[in-house]
């Protein structure tokens, strides 16, 4: 019976010092945060609060380094290994997780490490293997459209049974045409502005998994970023159809066709300035419309892109200036209506100088709006006013939809004859005013310089005919003036 009990009681040891001796696996990428645990829970309380923690980098059998300790006092110190990168003060240390977290985690710190804590009569320490991974393309960049790509997983070393798979911006990636899985590889063909963003390896092992990506820029074409853009081109106004290269690439052989129907005609234009090829059309007609490709040579690969123009326009019915109190009705046509789904009328006021319907206006009455069935869906693209006032004069917007995207806006000036015709009254009756007032004042003046003229040639015929008389009042006027000054002076004098 004691040889029985005893036999147990090895066992357990035996199992115990299994468990103790277990190695786990982490895996973490290149300049991540790597977790290493070491758990033994639940502590005594209080006990933990005198717990030396010794972690240690294995090199062989025999040969391991101190990368960080912990003293019972609470004292730490770190090996030149990690420096001060590695620490396993967690939060809940004095819990019992002494579990050591390597921050930027570098190639070098990959390795099997042993994590050794004594506290009171008690010890027991853990075993783990850190592997560290990292994807990066087989060919130096840059990676020009149209090109491939090979992406490698690797890891400082690969334990079996690990299973790898790839996402592509978070998405689980199946092999297909364009991208062939190939266990720690992956391939990527006729590489497309689309395919930038983070491809990711993803680690399973032992029910853990672990990930590790790649930022993939691909450079070419950066405006429009896919073929099939659509540009709207109001009537009689310049367009611009974009096609811009990526910063830093400077392309050759670059030119523009454009396709009406069914054959390509060059379409002659300026030398690019840079990476900017695009094409300007100075006054956009109807006969404009249609598929215009943009290509150039980068590194050899021809790269292309193709923007659609539709012609754009308001109409009005009744044609011609609209007199106030009729009705008239805004018509948005397009060329080509297969892109939008909706369209919205605004009334741009004068405090506004805003035309985005997306942002809130201080909009004038819309009054109602006639649906117009086209193709089969229905385009808000005729605005009907019933009533036309003054208030209704000024910009419209007709602005375009696709998917609830503002893709386009046509402005519209609306005359009202109303208003031009008060506007011209009230100058004209201002004009005659003046004119009147001014004409007033002349005349006045002119009648005062005759009347002048008038008296003074009278006095003088009069001088002329009877000289002696008018000797005799000149005296006479010098005596009364002389006896005036008699009198006041004698005035003066008295008492």
């Amino acid at each position: 019976m004691l040889c029985l009990f005893t036999l147990l009681i090895g066992i357990a040891l035996f199992c115990d010092v299994s468990r103790s001796s277990a190695e786990d696996h982490v895996f973490a990428g290149v300049g991540s945060r790597a977790l290493l645990p070491c758990l033994k829970t639940p502590l005594p309380h209080g006990v933990n609060r005198g717990t030396t923690v010794h972690w240690f980098k294995i090199f062989s059998k025999s040969a391991e380094r101190s990368v960080w300790r912990s003293e019972k006092s609470g004292l730490e110190f770190w090996s030149s290994l990690t420096s001060k990168r590695a620490k396993a003060h967690q939060p809940r240390f004095h819990s019992g997780d002494f579990s050591l977290a390597v921050e930027d985690t570098r190639m070098s710190d990959a390795g099997r490490y042993r994590c050794a804590v004594n506290y009171e009569r008690e010890n027991f320490q853990r075993f783990i293997h850190l592997h560290v991974m990292q994807v990066s393309p087989v060919t130096a960049g840059p990676f020009i459209e149209g090109s491939s790509l090979t992406l490698r997983c690797s890891a400082s070393d690969w334990p079996q049974g690990v299973r790898v798979s790839w996402l592509q911006n978070g998405i689980v990636l199946q092999s297909s045409r364009k991208q062939q899985i190939r266990e720690r590889s992956l391939d990527i063909k006729d590489l497309d502005r689309e395919d930038s963003g983070n491809w990711t390896c993803q680690v399973s092992y032992q029910g853990h998994t672990a990930r590790v990506s790649y930022t993939l820029e691909v450079l070419g074409i950066s405006s429009p970023p896919s073929t099939g853009s659509v540009v709207y081109g109001n009537l009689g106004l310049p367009a611009t159809l974009p096609c811009v290269f990526s910063a830093g690439l400077t392309p050759s052989h670059t030119g523009w066709q454009w396709r009406a129907d069914s054959s390509a005609v060059p379409v002659p234009r300026a030398a690019p300035s840079g990476c900017d090829a695009s094409l300007l059309i100075p006054s956009v007609e109807f006969g404009h419309r249609g598929v215009y490709t943009c290509s150039g040579s980068v590194n050899g690969k021809r790269i292309e892109r193709s923007v659609r123009l539709v012609v754009a326009s308001v109409s009005v019915k009744p044609s011609g200036l609209v007199s106030e109190g009729k009705s008239v009705s805004l018509t948005c046509t397009l060329s080509d209506y297969s892109q939008v789904d909706r369209f919205e009328w605004t009334k741009v006021t004068a405090n506004s100088n805003q035309t985005d319907p997306t942002d809130p206006l201080e909009q004038a009455s819309l009054l109602t709006s006639k649906r117009v069935k086209l193709g089969g869906l229905n385009f808000d693209r005729t605005f009907l006013i019933p009533r036309v006032s003054e208030q209704h004069a000024g910009e419209w917007v007709c602005s375009l939809y696709s998917k609830e995207i503002l893709v386009g806006q046509i402005p519209f000036q609306l005359h009202v004859t109303g208003q031009l015709q008060g506007s011209a009254l009230a100058q004209s009756s201002n004009k005659v005013a003046a004119v009147t007032l001014l004409s007033f004042l002349f005349v006045v003046l002119l009648l005062i310089v005759l009347l002048m003229y008038r008296y003074q040639r009278k006095r003088a015929r009069r001088n002329l005919h009877f000289p002696g008389l008018e000797a005799v009042r000149t005296e006479q006027s010098k005596k009364s003036r002389e006896e005036k000054k008699s009198t006041e002076a004698l005035k003066e004098d008295g008492p």
